[in-house]
């Protein structure tokens, strides 16, 4: 039974990741290394709240940055902050990743109110961590090596002027938010190509579900979703997704509309090749009375 929940242990561990956040109150009232803005941006911490005054910004996508220490935010995709202005304004964020990729395929606006009282914003990047400009290529954005965030004033409209505030700022774990169970469930570690492939789809609709490539350009497989039937545990109604004749080796989603996207999985040979690894380094890990010597044990 031991060894049994150690193993359990460690699979979980391998494939759920450690999400991590960051936090501003601005409640210092000093301006913090990170925030960096050009002439176009007037960044001042003070009141216990950050004041952006923007001058004519908007037609150029002018904006202004806040850098931090790498963070995986792929589990709790989230940025929360409190945002107000005297004039409505479109405020939009974009996630930047260690190497520089930034999440602009999708990008997300949330319109503040002129009424210059505080109101709670919450952008959910999940499913949107990909980078379409410049053209023609797509290109994955790493959520667990997230370093920034760009922020601009109604991007792409009029220009704007006037001054924008923001307090209690979060990223990440920092937000306490969760995401709620995924409406397409499969086996995120992956299948082997000539194995059965399922997927489940809750609440869905009759009609198709679509293969499409890693970077959501491609449609690779067409299937249609089986016939409705109630989980008894959960108490959801499902439909199955059978893709076993996909044989293809890559990295995939599964779309069904209305439901979106599922998570990234793999079809491959020794798909848990990885996974046994780490199993077994475990072992290793937890004998007594022994060197852990490098070539072995490592990081």
């Amino acid at each position: 039974m031991r060894k049994i929940l150690l193993l359990l242990s460690v699979v979980l561990l391998y494939t759920r990741g450690v999400s991590q956040g960051v936090s501003d109150d601005f409640n210092d009232n000093s301006l913090g290394t990170g925030w960096n803005a050009n002439a176009d941006y007037v960044l001042t911490e003070t009141n216990q709240e950050l004041a952006i005054a923007a001058s004519a910004v908007g037609p150029g996508y002018e904006n202004f940055i806040f850098t931090f220490p790498s963070k995986d935010i792929s589990s709790v995709p989230f940025v929360k902050l409190n945002m107000k202005s005297a004039a409505q304004v479109n405020v939009r964020i974009d996630l930047i990743d260690g190497n520089g990729k930034v999440t602009n395929n999708s990008p997300i606006v949330k319109a503040v109110p002129g009424t210059n009282t505080y109101g709670a914003f919450t952008y959910n990047f999940y499913n949107l961590f990909s980078q379409s400009y410049p053209p023609p290529n797509v290109v994955a954005v790493d959520p667990t090596d997230i370093v920034g965030m760009i922020i601009f004033f109604k991007p792409g409209g009029t220009a704007f002027s006037g001054t924008v505030y923001f307090d209690d700022l979060q990223i990440g774990s920092a937000t306490g938010l969760t995401l709620p169970p995924a409406a397409i469930r499969l086996n995120q570690i992956g299948f082997y190509p000539s194995a059965v492939k399922t997927a489940i789809a809750v609440n869905a609709s009759a009609g198709p579900f679509y293969i499409v490539s890693a970077d959501k350009q491609d449609t690779l497989y067409t299937g249609t979703l089986g016939n409705a039937a109630t989980w008894s545990p959960s108490g959801e109604s499902v439909r199955k997704a059978d893709f076993t004749s996909f044989i293809t080796s890559g990295s995939y989603y599964i779309n069904v509309p209305g439901l979106g996207y599922s998570h990234l999985f793999d079809i491959k040979n020794a798909v848990h090749h990885d996974v046994a690894k780490a199993t077994l380094k475990a072992f290793y890990f937890q004998r007594a009375s022994t060197a852990l010597t490098a070539p072995y044990a490592g990081d």
